[in-house]
């Protein structure tokens, strides 16, 4: 599914959380060849890295070593602009399956591994962006939780969902939202979702249907199943979609606790 990850590094003391979990979630997901890529940002008065390519390079080739002995192909990139244009601009180049983040911590994000380079890349995705707590848990055995909401954003991220299934992963999917009577928007969608669920469940999947917010329930659910990891929709990649993630897909990449995999709409 994901053969190719493009990984954003930083040196920070998060990255050695991330670099431990590579394994487990590069075996978990199918990845077998990994591009670390480090950006050498621009846009201050003051760039003093730039000029520093041959450094992080010979940094970054220190890394690589290590997961090369773990059976993993490694390739590395020093790339240069706002780090998560950067990043997403690096996996194009390289015809990567998808981007992965580390993530430290899920109420004050900040710098490279936080809020304003995950929560930018994610705006931004066209590709599967896989996000990783650094402080969450790691290699869990639990079930790979599908968060739906029965539009059709969710539709990429059931297939994704479905071929980690088919791989032998356990399934369990969710939609969660208030219920709604009559012809109104919320109505169909829950409607729409009840019939994903149910061609869901067709493939061996446990689903569940709560009246609750999803930005509560969907955190919620990982954490007491002990999820694996979390496949989330986002919605569309247009210039207007951009300047909102969604409260729904953002409440889960910050809470969970588990790797998430967002995958867009038309990924």
């Amino acid at each position: 599914m994901l053969n190719h990850a493009v990984v954003g590094v930083d040196f920070s003391g998060g990255w050695e959380a991330v670099q431990n979990a590579l394994p487990s979630v590069t075996e978990y997901l199918g990845v077998r060849r990994l591009t670390l890529a480090y950006v050498l940002e621009t846009g201050y008065p003051a760039a003093p890295e730039l000029g520093h390519e041959d450094h992080y390079r010979e940094r970054l080739k220190a890394l690589a070593e290590p997961l090369r002995k773990q059976g993993l192909e490694v390739d590395v990139a020093v790339v240069t602009g706002r780090p998560a244009r950067a990043l997403h601009d690096a996996a194009r180049d390289v015809a990567a399956d998808c981007v992965l983040l580390g993530s430290r911590g899920h109420s004050a994000w900040r710098g490279l591994f936080l809020g304003s380079t995950v929560m930018d890349a994610a705006r931004m995705a066209v590709l599967p962006l896989v996000i990783v707590p650094v402080d969450g848990a790691m290699g869990a055995d639990g079930p790979v939780l599908l968060a739906t909401d029965g539009s059709a954003n969710s539709s990429a991220a059931e297939k994704a969902f479905l071929e980690l299934v088919r791989r032998g992963r356990q399934g369990l999917a969710l939609h969660a939202g208030p219920q709604a009577d009559g012809a109104s928007a919320r109505a169909v969608e829950a409607e729409q979702a009840d019939q994903r669920l149910e061609a869901v469940a067709a493939a061996g999947v446990t689903t569940h249907r709560v009246d609750a917010d999803p930005r509560e329930a969907i955190p919620r659910l990982a954490r007491d199943e002990k999820a694996s990891l979390v496949v989330v929709g986002k919605r569309g990649h247009n210039p207007l979609a951009e300047l909102l993630l969604g409260s729904t897909a953002e409440a889960v990449c910050r809470q969970s606790g588990v790797p998430v995999l967002l995958v867009p709409a038309e990924a």
